[in-house]
């Protein structure tokens, strides 16, 4: 039979079985390159897939192949959206056991195939067998930083709050292998630590602490994912002096961090947090070379409707000295940008417009 590779992504194990040929489907490549165990891993069924990949392996396809973008079989099978944490962990170690590279980074964003792991209808249990199939192999490059600077430590400190499991793992190999980061500055761990962490290394001291880049300890607990992190902290920071005039090495002020939108989020809360900011004397008019002013990075909060984003517009609209007019790098003012934002904020812009009247 001539095969076609798209065949196997929804070929069946009777199919495939009547169909193979051992003597040219593990070395067979379509027209762009591609090999059939590539395709195989595509197929929706978990056992199926596991069948027709351990024939190919069996036979002696490679598994050391590398995809368009960097992407190898690994990154390719844990992209599936269906998933068998019984069937596709053993999958996984036969893949690293035929060379398959458990340390490259691929696609846009440069993830290794550990970082693929999460499933978001797989429990942390039935995640497990998938992360020991990698977190039991020896020379997992965890601290080796990508073609972005991030190592996969530093991703998953950065999603720990949402990704406890992999974080808690990276922590107990490194620390096994006695490569566990040592000394690290406040200004760099507080923008992954917990509330408790937190408290175990700060004094009033390190209020005014900044690293080598400029930016302060204030600039990284604003950065911390963490609600209660952010809530309690910044005051505190605020109490023992930080300097809310800083920038980070971006040029980003403490209010553009207040409104990040990454994190967990809470208009409320954060609201409390950019209220004692603007207290403290931060420039609700500073112009960020990528992020505008605070008024037009409210605007961009688009993945929130406004009925959640009125405590913060209260609390920014009653700012003294707030300048809608104020003139940003591009030419438009902060009232045109509001006007032009997508989604449109109608109540943002009719605030906005009552206070010029």
């Amino acid at each position: 039979m001539v095969v076609r590779p798209y065949w196997l992504k929804r070929a069946s194990i009777e199919d495939i079985e009547a169909a193979y040929d051992p003597e040219t489907w593990p070395t067979y490549t379509d027209s762009t390159g591609l090999p059939l165990l590539a395709e195989a891993m595509s197929n929706q069924d978990p056992a199926t897939r596991a069948f027709i990949a351990g024939r190919l392996l069996d036979d002696g396809a490679d598994a050391t192949v590398v995809l368009d973008e960097g992407y190898t079989l690994l990154h390719v099978l844990l992209a599936q959206r269906a998933r068998d944490p019984e069937v596709d962990p053993p999958l996984v170690r036969r893949l690293i056991a035929a060379g398959a590279d458990v340390n490259r980074p691929a696609g846009r964003h440069q993830r290794r195939p550990v970082e693929e792991v999460d499933h978001p209808k797989l429990s942390e249990a039935e995640l497990e067998p998938y992360y020991r199939a990698f977190f039991d192999q020896p020379g997992l490059e965890l601290l080796a930083p990508d073609p972005h600077g991030h190592s996969v430590l530093d991703r998953a400190r950065s999603s720990r709050f949402r990704r406890p499991q992999l974080f808690d793992l990276v922590t107990v190999y490194l620390d096994a292998a006695g490569l566990a980061p040592a000394a690290e500055a406040v200004t760099r761990t507080a923008t992954w630590q917990n509330l408790d962490e937190l408290r175990a290394v700060y004094t009033p001291g390190l209020a005014s602490a900044v690293d080598e880049n400029g930016d302060s300890l204030l600039h990284a607990v604003l950065r911390n994912p963490d609600l209660t992190v952010r809530s309690t902290f910044v005051p505190q920071l605020l109490a023992d002096g930080a300097d809310v005039a800083l920038r980070t090495a971006e040029g980003d002020s403490v209010l553009h961090l207040a409104l990040d939108r990454s994190g967990a989020r809470d208009a409320e809360q954060d609201a409390r947090v950019l209220g004692a900011l603007i207290t403290a004397g931060a420039d609700v008019n500073a112009s960020s070379p990528a992020n505008g002013v605070p008024l037009t990075a409210l605007a961009g909060q688009g993945n929130f409707p406004e009925n959640r984003l009125e405590p913060l517009y209260d609390v920014l609209l009653a700012a003294p000295g707030l300048d809608p007019a104020v003139v940003l790098a591009d030419g438009r003012t902060a009232l045109d940008v509001v006007r032009t934002a997508r989604p449109p904020r109608p109540v943002l812009l009719a605030r906005l417009e009552a206070l010029a009247v």
